[in-house]
């Protein structure tokens, strides 16, 4: 894992992203490591362009409500300007079905195609507590199976860039 320390208020920069980037990318040669998943920031600001800029595959996490399909029409913009291949999964997707429902159309008519469905489950921040992930502290959770569904997902979706 890599990443950066700021003190409280230093503001995140797409110059400060591109270097955690380039040294992920220096020890996943050495290493021989075949992914490198790199977690972006919200937005469409610098900082979220720097952690999308070059990425073969990026994956909205969006959540049912009126403001994720907001931001997430925002990045899929960006996306579309920069010619990036985008999937998505709704975390939480059972907290609100009928939003839920929204998000899949939105998608459809973006042509983002779906890879997953998160529903909500308390073994998620049991996982959290203990500093675990969820598919090491609970399999066979509902959030687990969904995850694990997700990532084969996600490499089909890979094979075919």
């Amino acid at each position: 894992m890599v990443h950066a320390r700021m003190g409280p208020g230093e503001e995140n920069s797409g110059k400060l992203v591109t270097k955690v980037r380039q040294k992920a990318k220096e020890l996943a040669r050495a290493e021989e490591v075949a992914f490198i998943l790199t977690d972006g920031p919200p937005g469409t600001g610098c900082p979220a362009i720097a952690a999308i800029t070059g990425a073969d595959l990026v994956l909205l996490v969006m959540e049912p409500s009126l403001s994720s399909m907001h931001d997430a029409g925002r990045v899929a913009d960006l996306l579309g300007q920069t010619g990036t291949r985008a999937v998505a999964i709704v975390n939480k997707y059972d907290l609100h079905t009928g939003l839920s429902d929204e998000i899949e159309q939105f998608l459809e008519k973006r042509s983002i195609p779906l890879v997953g469905k998160i529903p909500f489950d308390e073994q998620v921040v049991e996982a959290m507590l203990h500093g675990k992930s969820t598919i090491e502290h609970a399999p066979r959770s509902g959030a687990s199976k969904a995850l694990e569904g997700i990532w084969d997902r996600i490499e089909e979706q890979l094979g075919e860039a």
